[in-house]
C-alpha cells in the first residue's frame, strides 16, 4: 500500500513539475504530501542539503523544478552563504525561501505565554480580528 500511495504522489509531483518539498499545485489545487522518513545525518546545513539532494533523485523528483523551501527559523537554515537555503540555491538558483508559518506561530505563542499582560492583549486582538473577518465573510 505504501508503494502505491508513494507512486501516486510522485506521479502527481512529476506532472505538476514545480513543487515545494513536497508541496505542489496540480490542476489548480494545492497538495501537500508526506514522502518518507530519512535517517538523521546531522543538523548542519551541509548534512541536511546532502540528505535532500540524495533523497529527491531516488524518487525521480528533479530538484531543478523546485521553486520554494520552507524550514524552521534556525540560523543554520538561513545563513546567507552556508545555510541550507543557500546550499540548495547553489544547485537551483530559482528556489526561494519562506519561513515555516507553523514554526513562526509556535515561536510567537511561546513568547506570548511568557508575558502575561501582553499575551492577554494579543489574544484579545487576535479574537477581534478573527470575529471581524467572520462577520465580513458572512455578509458576502
Amino acid at each position: 500500500m505504501k508503494n502505491k500511495v508513494l507512486e501516486n504522489i510522485l506521479k502527481e509531483v512529476q506532472t505538476a513539475k514545480y513543487f515545494f518539498i513536497i508541496r505542489y499545485v496540480l490542476d489548480g489545487y494545492h497538495k501537500e504530501r508526506f514522502m518518507c522518513f530519512s535517517e538523521n545525518t546531522g543538523h548542519k546545513s551541509e548534512q541536511l542539503a546532502d540528505s535532500i539532494l540524495t533523497i529527491l533523485p531516488l524518487y525521480n523528483v528533479d530538484v531543478t523544478n523546485l521553486r520554494g523551501q520552507s524550514y524552521n527559523n534556525a540560523s543554520y537554515m538561513l545563513e546567507a552563504y552556508s545555510g541550507l537555503h543557500a546550499r540548495i540555491k547553489e544547485v537551483n538558483p530559482l528556489v526561494e525561501y519562506s519561513p515555516c508559518v507553523a514554526h513562526s506561530l509556535n515561536l510567537v505563542g511561546n513568547c506570548a505565554s511568557n508575558c502575561r499582560e501582553k499575551a492577554c492583549h494579543f489574544f484579545e486582538l487576535l479574537q477581534a480580528v478573527f470575529l471581524r473577518h467572520l462577520l465580513n465573510v458572512w455578509k458576502c
